[in-house]
C-alpha cells in the first residue's frame, strides 16, 4: 500500500508541497526551526494537500475486487500517511540547523503532535471519505473544501462574535491571540481539543466503513458508531466548549467574573474575589480615565464601555487568551486587562481604543480597510494616553533617531511594517507621529484621519513624514535621553530576533528555577540562551541577577559574569550603569564598601535615566557618612526588615532632624507602605531643608504632588506641581503630575473620600 501511494499523483504533489513549505519556512523568521510558526504553517498546508492523500488511498482501495475492499481500513491508512509524511519538512527544517540553530527541538517537537499531526490526519480521513462517497473527483474536492472553509468561517466567526480572542480550529489548528513575543502557551484545553480532531478523524474512518461495506450487518455496525460518536464530539463540544475552555461566551465570562458595576456608561467586571478596596481602586480609576478620554477625544460616547479585569494574568489567558498583553474588541466596546496597580497603566490607553470606535467605521471599528492600519490604531492610543517614562513621545522618537533605532515610518504606516518592527519602537514612534499631527490640525482632523484609515486625509503622506521628522531635528534629547531610549528600543523586533520564542520560555524556566534555589541549573540555563542569542546583553545581567541572588561564597564568579557584561559589544549605557548599581549592592553587603563606592561612582557617570542615575547619587551620599551607611545599608543589600527598617530611621529621626537624604527616604518608606499624610510631611520638611541633587529634588517634589493628591488636598498638590515644575521636572512627569491633580479635583467633585 506504501509503495501504491508513493507512486500516485496526489502523493507526491502532497510531499512536494510538504518540501516547498519547509525550504520556504527556513527563510522566514521565527518558522526557520521546529517550532509553533513552522507547525502552524505545516498545518495549514496538511489542511489543503491532506484530503488528496486521502483520494489517493481510496482511488487505489476501488482497484481490488468488492469482496477485499476494507474502506475503513483505507481512510485510517491515508490519516496515518498523511501524518507520517510530516517526516519530510521536519527533516528539511532540522538540516536547516546547520546554517542556524535549532533553538529547541524537544519543545518544538511537542507543537508538531499538536498542530499538524491531527489536522493532517482529520483532512486525509476526511478526503477518503469524500472520494469513497463522491465518484467524481471535481464534486469531492469541492466537498472537502465546503467542509473546511465552513469549519474555519465558523470559528473565524465565533472568535469575532465573542470576547475571547484565541481560537481553536480542527483544520486551521490554534490562534492563541496578541503575543508580541514570549513563549506561545500549551494549555490543557488545546490538548483535549485536539483529541477530538483525532475523534473526528477516527469518526470519518467509520463513516466510511458505513459507506463502503458491502454486508448489511457491517455496514449497520459502522453507521451506529459512527452516529454515535458525532453525535457525542457534536454535544460535548456544543454543550461544554465553553466550560472545557475551548471558546469563551460573554454568558461564562459573567459566570467567571461575577462582580459587575454600572457607572454612566461604563460596565465593570470583575473577579468576586476582589477586596473592596480593589473595587474602589477600579472604579476610581475607570471613571476618572473614561471622561479623560470623553474630554480629550471630543466624544461622548452613545453606547456602554465594558472593562472586563482579571485579577491574575493565568486567569486572562484561560478566559480570553493574550496572557500578558491588554486588549480590546473596539466592535464590541470592551476592553481585557489584569490588575496592574494604580493608576493602572494601561486602562487609558485601551479605553481609548473602545471609546475611538465611535468615530470609527469597518467590521473591526478602527482604521484600514480592509486591513487594520496598526500604525494609526497603536499610534492614535499612544498620542492621547499620558507619558509614563521620563521623556515624552517626541524625545524618545528623536533620540532613537540619534542612536539609529528609529523605524523607517513610511514603512511603519505600511500593511505589514508594524508587525515587523519591535512593539516598543513601532508605539512609540507612531504615537509620537500622531501627537504631532493633532499639534498641527487639531481633534477634528484626527477623528476623520481615524474614520478613513488615511494619511491622504491630512494631506500628501510623504509630505507629513517628512514635516514630521523635520520637527523631531528640534527636539533637544542630550545623553541621558539617548541612554534611556536605547535602553527601551533596543530589544529587535520579534521577527529579528533568533529564537525569540524559545528563548523567553528559556529565561522564564531560568528564573523559575532559581526562585526553587536551583541555582547552578538556572545558571546553566542562561548560559544556554546567551547562546542562543549572543547579541544580547540583557540576557548576561539576567546571569549576573542569578548570581548575586545565590550569594555564592567568594564573590569571584559575580564579577567574572559582571566583566563579560562589560565587555560585551552590544551593551548600552543604561544597563551597565543599572549593573554596576546592582553589583555595588552585593559589595556593600559583603562588606566590601570601598568596591561598592567605587561601582556606585562608574555608574553615576554614566548617562542613563533619571531613576538609574538617583540610584547611584543616593547610595553615594549613603556611604558618604558612616552613620548613614549603618543606619540604611539594609535598604539597599536586600536586607531590609521592613517596618522594623522604617521605625529604626523613624527613631534616628529624632536626633537628625534636619538630615535630608534621611528624610527622602523615610518619605518614601511611608508612602509605599500607604501613609500619604506623614510621607508629605516628609517630602515638606526635606524640601525645606534642600536635598543638595536636582534629580532628587525633583523626584521628592513629584512625590509630594502624588501623596497630597491621593488624600484628596488639592490645593496643596497645585502648589507642589507648581513648585516641581519650577525645579526643573521632564515635560512628561510633569504632565503625569498634572494628571495627579485632575484626578483628586475629580475625586472631589465625586465626593469620594482620601484614598488610605
Amino acid at each position: 500500500m506504501i509503495r501504491a501511494l508513493l507512486r500516485t499523483t496526489e502523493v507526491k504533489a502532497s510531499l512536494v508541497a510538504y518540501a516547498l513549505t519547509a525550504i520556504v519556512c527556513a527563510v522566514l523568521p521565527l518558522a526557520d526551526h521546529v517550532g509553533f510558526e513552522f507547525a502552524t504553517a505545516l498545518t495549514l498546508v496538511s489542511a489543503a494537500v491532506a484530503p488528496f492523500i486521502g483520494f489517493a488511498a481510496m482511488r487505489l482501495e476501488r482497484t481490488v475486487t468488492a469482496e477485499h475492499r476494507r474502506p475503513a481500513r483505507a481512510a485510517a491508512f491515508a490519516g496515518g500517511f498523511a501524518v507520517a509524511s510530516l517526516a519530510v519538512p521536519v527533516a528539511l527544517i532540522l538540516l536547516n540547523g546547520v546554517r542556524r540553530p535549532l533553538c529547541d527541538p524537544a519543545s518544538g517537537a511537542i507543537w508538531l503532535l499538536v498542530l499538524p499531526a491531527p489536522t493532517a490526519w482529520l483532512a486525509a480521513t476526511l478526503g477518503a471519505l469524500a472520494r469513497l462517497v463522491i465518484d467524481r473527483v471535481r464534486w469531492a474536492v469541492v466537498a472537502v473544501v465546503v467542509v473546511e472553509c465552513a469549519t474555519v468561517g465558523t470559528t473565524i466567526a465565533t472568535t469575532y462574535a465573542g470576547p475571547a480572542v484565541f481560537a481553536f480550529d480542527h483544520f486551521g489548528g490554534y490562534f492563541p491571540g496578541p503575543y508580541s513575543g514570549g513563549p506561545i502557551p500549551f494549555t490543557a484545553a488545546l490538548l483535549s481539543f485536539r483529541v477530538v480532531t483525532l475523534l473526528w478523524g477516527a469518526a470519518a474512518i467509520v463513516a466510511a466503513g458505513a459507506f463502503g461495506s458491502a454486508g448489511g450487518a457491517v455496514r449497520r455496525t459502522h453507521t451506529g458508531w459512527a452516529i454515535a460518536l458525532c453525535a457525542a464530539l457534536i454535544t460535548v463540544s456544543a454543550g461544554w466548549g465553553s466550560d472545557i475552555g475551548w471558546r469563551t461566551t460573554d454568558r461564562a465570562l459573567r459566570a467567571a467574573l461575577a462582580g459587575e458595576i454600572t457607572i454612566n456608561r461604563l460596565v465593570l467586571h470583575f473577579p468576586r474575589t476582589f477586596t473592596d478596596r480593589q473595587v474602589e481602586l477600579l472604579v476610581r480609576d475607570a471613571t476618572y480615565v473614561a471622561a479623560q478620554v470623553e474630554r480629550v477625544l471630543g466624544i461622548v460616547p452613545t453606547d456602554s464601555v465594558h472593562v472586563w479585569m482579571y485579577g491574575t494574568a493565568l486567569e486572562k489567558r484561560r478566559l480570553v487568551g493574550a496572557e500578558f498583553t491588554q486588549f480590546s474588541k473596539p466592535y464590541r466596546h470592551e476592553i481585557h486587562i489584569q490588575q496592574g496597580g494604580y493608576p493602572h497603566y494601561s486602562l487609558r490607553h485601551e479605553l481609548i481604543h473602545a471609546m475611538a470606535a465611535e468615530f470609527a467605521s469597518g467590521p473591526f471599528r478602527v482604521p484600514g480597510r480592509p486591513i487594520p492600519n496598526s500604525a494609526l490604531i497603536e499610534g492614535f492610543a499612544t498620542a492621547y494616553s499620558l507619558d509614563h517614562e521620563s521623556l515624552t513621545l517626541a524625545q524618545e522618537a528623536k533620540a532613537m533617531r540619534d542612536v539609529k533605532l528609529a523605524p523607517d515610518l513610511e514603512r511603519l504606516l505600511g500593511p505589514a511594517g508594524f508587525i515587523g518592527e519591535s512593539s516598543n519602537r513601532a508605539y512609540t514612534y507612531s504615537g509620537a507621529f500622531i501627537r504631532y499631527l493633532d499639534a498641527r490640525f487639531g481633534i477634528a482632523s484626527m477623528r476623520a484621519l481615524y474614520r478613513a484609515g488615511d494619511l491622504a486625509a491630512l494631506g500628501d503622506p510623504r509630505a507629513l513624514v517628512r514635516d514630521f521628522e523635520r520637527m523631531l531635528d528640534s527636539v533637544p534629547a542630550d545623553a541621558n535621553a539617548r541612554s534611556a531610549a536605547t535602553r527601551d528600543n533596543v530589544t529587535p523586533g520579534l521577527f529579528k530576533r533568533r529564537c525569540a520564542r524559545e528563548v523567553g520560555a528559556l529565561v522564564d524556566s531560568a528564573y523559575a528555577l532559581a526562585g526553587n534555589r536551583r541555582w547552578s541549573e538556572s545558571l546553566a540555563m542562561f548560559d544556554r540562551v546567551c547562546a542562543l542569542q549572543p547579541d544580547d546583553p540583557a540576557l548576561l545581567s539576567g546571569k549576573l541577577t542569578v548570581a548575586i541572588w545565590m550569594k555564592p561564597a567568594g564573590v569571584a564568579p559575580i564579577l567574572a559574569i559582571a566583566e563579560s557584561l562589560w565587555r560585551h559589544p552590544h551593551l548600552d549605557p543604561g544597563l551597565e550603569a543599572a549593573s554596576r548599581s546592582t553589583l555595588g549592592d552585593e559589595l556593600w553587603r559583603r562588606g566590601d564598601v570601598a568596591a561598592a563606592h567605587a561601582e556606585y561612582v562608574r555608574a553615576a557617570a554614566l548617562p542613563a535615566d533619571p531613576a538609574t542615575r538617583r540610584t547611584s547619587t543616593v547610595r553615594l551620599r549613603t556611604l558618604a557618612d558612616s552613620t548613614s551607611a549603618e543606619l540604611l545599608a539594609p535598604l539597599f543589600t536586600g536586607a531590609n526588615v521592613g517596618l522594623t527598617q522604617t521605625l529604626r530611621m523613624s527613631d534616628a529621626l529624632a536626633t537628625r532632624p534636619t538630615d535630608a537624604l534621611l528624610l527622602y527616604l523615610l518619605a518614601r518608606q511611608y508612602h509605599q507602605r500607604g501613609g500619604s499624610d506623614k510621607a508629605a510631611e516628609l517630602m515638606e520638611r526635606a524640601d525645606a531643608v534642600g536635598l543638595g541633587d536636582a534629580e532628587m529634588t525633583r523626584e521628592n517634589l513629584r512625590s509630594l504632588v502624588v501623596a497630597r493628591a491621593e488624600r484628596n488636598k488639592c490645593d496643596a498638590a497645585e502648589r507642589a506641581l507648581l513648585r516641581f515644575k519650577a525645579a526643573g521636572g521632564s515635560e512628561s512627569s510633569v504632565g503625569v503630575a498634572t494628571d495627579w491633580v485632575a484626578r483628586c479635583r475629580f475625586a472631589v467633585a465625586q465626593g469620594w473620600k482620601p484614598l488610605d
